[in-house]
């Protein structure tokens, strides 16, 4: 029996959330849809994984997956 797995957004902090400029983000997008969020979120993450911004770029991930959980 294997162990769980850790969340990979464990240990985020407000920081990262506010390196990545979220409302600019949400308010860039052209149509207010979660599909829509998710793609900006997933592009912002890729941005900051190239820009060696992991911990913003992580913010970014856990952002893109919340309508996939709710």
């Amino acid at each position: 029996m294997s162990a769980p797995k850790a969340n990979p957004y464990d240990g985020l902090t407000k920081a990262a959330f506010d390196a990545l400029g979220w409302p600019a983000l949400i308010a860039g997008c052209s149509r207010k849809e979660c599909g829509i969020y998710q793609e900006a979120f997933r592009d912002k993450a890729k941005e900051l994984e190239q820009a060696s911004q992991t911990e913003a770029a992580s913010a970014a991930r856990a952002l893109s997956q919340l309508p996939k959980r709710l």
